[in-house]
């Protein structure tokens, strides 16, 4: 994992996490709710239209349409793990509101 320094987390988007260049790092993404399974991964569209998994508690309270700031560990090209142990989390920012 990349150094990172104490309370600071890049805001990314799509793009910026296709890139590759903040996995393994903390990172915060705006999105709109689009799909959850049930078990652990919900799916939000980020500001730019792209799609990304997030790694959530099963116990995770899914509302379709919610706008939310994710800050957790970016995985890979496609997943931001939250919680277990790093922590970070899941805050409401709005319900229904155009992030685009």
């Amino acid at each position: 994992m990349s150094s990172q320094p104490d309370g600071a987390f890049p805001r990314v988007n799509h793009a910026l996490i296709k890139q590759g260049q903040y996995i393994g790092l903390i990172v915060s993404v705006v999105g709109r709710t689009v799909n959850f399974d049930g078990q652990s991964n919900l799916e939000i569209e980020c500001s730019d239209g792209g799609r990304v998994t997030i790694t959530v508690d099963p116990e995770y309270n899914y509302v379709p349409g919610q706008v939310l700031e994710i800050m957790g560990h970016l995985m890979d090209e496609n997943t931001i793990q939250v919680g277990w142990g790093g922590g970070v989390g899941v805050a409401l920012l709005c319900n229904d509101t155009d992030v685009s």
